[in-house]
């Protein structure tokens, strides 16, 4: 299968990245209100294997300090399901079920996100994404590097979210 990869260096320890990221239905449409309206549970229990989330995308009408980024067609959603949560190793995988990249041509879409420390203030975030379908090259082409870009908009952000709160 088809494969890509992402990595970000943030100025932010990797264990209060982890809490941010297992805090992200909340964190994200509060930091990025400009891409994310909502995350909701929509099956399951919030942050366990199995469960499915809808985030729906579009500008709410509150700015944010921190969102100066755009990372998705306002009005469209994906529905994703947690297949792996890692604590110990900081790793998660999802796989979306729902809209998202499976509307735009995709039979898949998994992706896997591990932080990995690098010092006491600093880590690594490694997005590894696999997919099947998409009918044209340069519409794959296309995908892979919007969603690379939507993933570095929006770590730093978080970033700098977690920078200003003291939480990083």
């Amino acid at each position: 299968m088809p494969t890509f990869e992402c990595e970000i260096e943030l100025d932010v320890a990797a264990p209060s990245v982890w809490s941010a990221l297992k805090e992200q239905d909340t964190i994200f449409p509060y930091i990025l209100p400009d891409c994310i309206v909502s995350i909701q549970q929509v099956a399951g229990e919030a942050g366990e294997p199995g469960s499915i989330r809808l985030v729906k995308f579009g500008p709410k009408k509150k700015k944010s300090i921190f969102s100066r980024t755009k990372v998705a067609v306002e009005g469209t959603f994906v529905k994703e399901k947690l297949v792996t949560l890692y604590d110990p190793g900081y790793t998660a995988t999802t796989e979306e079920v729902e809209g998202g990249h499976l509307a735009q041509g995709f039979s898949r879409w998994v992706s896997t996100t591990r932080v990995i420390p690098v010092g006491p203030d600093r880590s690594r975030l490694n997005f590894t994404t696999f997919y099947e379908g998409g009918t044209r090259r340069s519409e794959v082409e296309k995908a892979e590097k919007k969603t690379k870009e939507g993933i570095v908009k929006s770590f730093k952000e978080l970033e700098e979210y977690l920078k200003t709160t003291c939480n990083g």
